[in-house]
């Protein structure tokens, strides 16, 4: 109601005035700029959430309660209008450019006018937002992102005024960081992302024509080997690793070569032990089990090469040849078995328990938990 309203209107106000204040005094300025940031990175008080109208509810901070106010009500869209004269003569400053991208990402959007280089502030400062998430293990930034994300894939009318390269930005942006926050399934199944993206007004208008620019299943692919390689959080790389499993149907032939190329190449520096990634066997595991699904021709021979590198280590053979004995080489004559007589499956059905205490019992010999 009117009361909620006034509450925005008054965190809003309060917004403003701290920019004016920035603005009039240099000394202590960084540190009052970076204050703010914090402020609006903050959990919404209870106290402030209880007054709140209905449409705010679904908010955690304050940033995402007034970026909706600021996108939805006639008087927020004239504060930020108010705010973007000080925001712009502040953009030098790190924390500026981060507030801005959190209040106003919604307001941009929305907005007739030429919106390109706030587009190219918001897409430079969301990237630095993301990635301190991501080092975090948080996700305080992910309706940013479930935002810009819903922008690229909108099959609505978009503002005529950007252009390609900025559009690009933004898809690369999204594409770098889809594995990592959670959203919809229509985000976390990548195969269909990209099918979303193709459609949307924007790259048929931007991207569509430009026969020079990759499709967006190269870009995708491209943006997350990227983050493979930067990403030193075992628990992230192994949800990332698990999300690109739903990239199966576009692999490998939607995919341009130098993208494919890529991919395998992360895939396979994850598959192996040592330098320069130093993969950890959990995340090995995952890495070698999603280059056979992603690029099934050639898992045999790859399996071969594997084996027969482990078998050659002097330290490590007589454990390999123990579990390749009585793990692997089963499993893989159980399913070539299955496939070809579905009897033979059909009778193992019953033995599946039996199989399972089996290779428990492998495993826990061969200290392997």
């Amino acid at each position: 109601g009117r009361r909620g309203r006034m509450a925005m209107e008054v965190l809003a106000e309060d917004i403003l005035l701290r920019l004016v204040d920035a603005m009039e005094v240099f000394s202590g300025r960084d540190d009052k700029l970076s204050s703010l940031f914090g402020d609006v990175c903050h959990p919404i008080d209870e106290e402030v959430r209880t007054g709140l109208p209905e449409k705010y509810e679904a908010c955690t901070y304050y940033y995402q309660a007034l970026s909706l106010f600021f996108e939805t009500e006639k008087a927020g869209s004239d504060m930020a209008g108010e705010m973007i004269p000080l925001f712009t003569a502040l953009w030098d400053t790190a924390d500026v450019r981060n507030t801005y991208t959190l209040l106003m990402h919604r307001w941009t959007f929305v907005q007739q006018g030429d919106i390109c280089k706030s587009l190219n502030v918001i897409t430079k400062a969301s990237s630095s937002l993301f990635w301190d998430d991501l080092l975090t293990i948080q996700t305080r930034f992910q309706a940013v992102f479930l935002y810009l994300a819903e922008q690229i894939t909108s099959d609505k009318e978009t503002n005529e005024t950007v252009d390609g390269n900025i559009y690009l930005k933004l898809v690369r942006l999204t594409s770098r960081f889809v594995c990592y926050y959670d959203g919809p399934p229509e985000n976390k199944d990548l195969t269909l992302f990209v099918r979303r993206m193709e459609r949307s007004a924007w790259w048929q208008r931007c991207v569509g024509p430009d026969e020079d620019i990759s499709g967006a299943a190269s870009i995708l692919v491209q943006e997350v080997a990227h983050q493979l390689e930067h990403i030193r959080s075992e628990e992230v790389l192994g949800e990332c690793l698990l999300r690109m499993r739903s990239l199966a149907p576009l692999c490998p032939h939607a995919l341009e070569v130098h993208a494919r190329i890529r991919l395998e190449n992360i895939l396979h520096s994850l598959g192996s032990p040592g330098g320069p990634l130093y993969p950890p066997r959990g995340i090995r595991m995952r890495a070698r089990n999603l280059m056979d699904q992603l690029f099934p021709k050639g898992r045999h021979s790859r399996g071969i090469v594997h084996l027969s590198f482990r078998l050659l280590n002097p330290y490590k053979w007589p454990v390999s040849l123990a579990l390749f004995v009585g793990v692997t080489l089963p499993s893989h004559v159980y399913t070539w078995t299955v496939e070809r007589v579905p009897l033979v499956g059909v009778m193992a059905v019953r033995a599946t328990g039996l199989v399972g205490h089996m290779r428990t019992g492998m495993m826990r010999l061969l200290g392997r938990k």
